[in-house]
């Protein structure tokens, strides 16, 4: 009798087993494709549908945790930076990151990322300056759920161009509307700060929001906002320089200390601690060609404002990137190029109202920095602004606009 109880038992367990086992597995590798799944679709979320970034996952056993493996390709590890505090809080227990490197070869180019900017318009005081603040901030905070991967602010004084005197006060506000979305200055104009301030505040900025700050500068142009300050526009170049150098410098080592013509700054650290290199995410304004080439010493990505034909851009950004090689040693980071877009159903229509509207802007443009006077032909650091406004006066403002649209 026993016999044939051991044997039932056996046979019991030779029949169930195996299906136990086969059972426990497809729930293993279910989980595991639905695991892909899902950090699949974060990594293409946070990084803009980049899917040469590859993901694969190996099951959970019995005897070991699973593998989320992420592959990219050799050298361009730095599409990973964003999303991997993102991943490490969301990527299921028992399973850990791993991040494997494919072979050294050009990586495709990255794709195109799309942003957002707030510019807080009030031409004429059409509104009042309080609706304003609350339609521009009611567009800000639909740029994440709509896709756009990144959020932008400007920085403008004085005029109904633009009223958002503090970019990062802004880009905090965002910070704490936002989960994902980058956050763009465009721009801190150095001149009309403290610089040792504009460190902490951009250390700040970038410690509240984990690292999403795209940092961009620039010098100004607007006679309006320098008289404003009390500041000479002919001091606008080299006090941006010194500026730029001291708080990159600072933003890397944790201190700023400068000694200048124009910035005098004892050793001092800069609390908050910066916890992430701005290196590769730091960009400047050029619209002169003696800017870009300060830019490309400095280090820093080149920031495209439409301001001329598009051939003279590419000619200027390829000389941007000859001199950044030659400087750095390693190729420019991409640029950034920030301008206007209508879109419609169609063509007609778009053509139609982007002279109506962005027209209408870069009508708000000529009165804000007074392109229609000479100053800037006389005024040392902007004489290629004064070629332009010369331009501008010759073929009148509808031919500047055609060449720039």
């Amino acid at each position: 009798m026993l016999e044939v109880v051991m044997a039932a038992v056996i046979g019991l367990i030779l029949v169930v087993g195996p299906l136990a086992w086969r059972v426990q597995r497809d729930r293993s590798e279910s989980r595991a494709l639905a695991t892909r799944a899902y950090v699949q679709s974060l990594v293409d979320r946070k990084l803009g549908g980049e899917s040469f970034v590859s993901v694969q996952v190996t099951p959970r056993s019995l005897w070991s945790q699973g593998q989320v493996v992420m592959s990219v390709p050799g050298g361009w590890e730095w599409m990973l930076e964003d999303v991997w505090p993102v991943l490490l809080a969301r990527v299921p227990r028992g399973f850990e990151l791993v991040v494997r490197r494919g072979d050294e070869a050009p990586a495709p180019a990255r794709p195109l990322r799309r942003g957002m900017a707030a510019v807080f318009q009030n031409p004429g005081k059409a509104q009042s300056d309080r609706d304003v603040y609350l339609n521009e901030l009611r567009l800000a905070e639909l740029a994440e759920p709509l896709g756009f991967q990144s959020v932008w602010g400007v920085e403008h004084h004085f005029t109904d161009y633009t009223m958002c005197p503090d970019v990062l006060q802004f880009l905090s506000y965002m910070a704490g509307r936002t989960r994902h979305a980058q956050l763009g200055s465009m721009v801190v104009v150095l001149p009309w700060h403290d610089p040792m301030r504009v460190a902490e505040e951009v250390s700040m900025l970038d410690n509240l929001s984990g690292g999403r700050l795209i940092l961009g500068l620039g010098r100004g142009a607007g006679k309006v906002e320098f008289d404003g300050f009390r500041l000479s526009m002919d001091e606008s170049r080299p006090r941006f320089v010194e500026s730029a150098e001291m708080l990159l410098r600072g933003l890397e080592s944790g201190y700023c200390e400068y000694d200048g013509a124009y910035v005098k700054q004892p050793r001092a650290a800069i609390r908050p601690a910066p916890f992430k290199s701005f290196r590769g995410r730091t960009y400047a304004a050029a619209v002169s060609p003696e800017s870009v080439q300060i830019m490309a010493e400095l280090g820093v990505g080149i920031l495209i404002i439409p301001q001329k034909p598009w051939k003279e851009v590419a000619r200027e950004l390829d000389a941007y990137r000859d001199v950044y090689r030659r400087v750095n040693g390693v190729d420019a980071p991409p640029p950034i190029s920030a301008g206007w877009t209508f879109c419609d159903a169609s063509a007609d229509r778009a053509q139609e109202m982007a002279r109506r509207y962005i027209g209408g802007y870069y009508q708000t443009v000529l009165d804000h920095y007074q392109f229609q006077g000479d100053h800037l032909a006389h005024t040392r650091g902007y004489e290629y602004y004064g070629k332009m406004a010369e331009k501008i006066q010759q073929y009148g403002t509808d031919t500047a606009w055609s060449t720039t649209s």
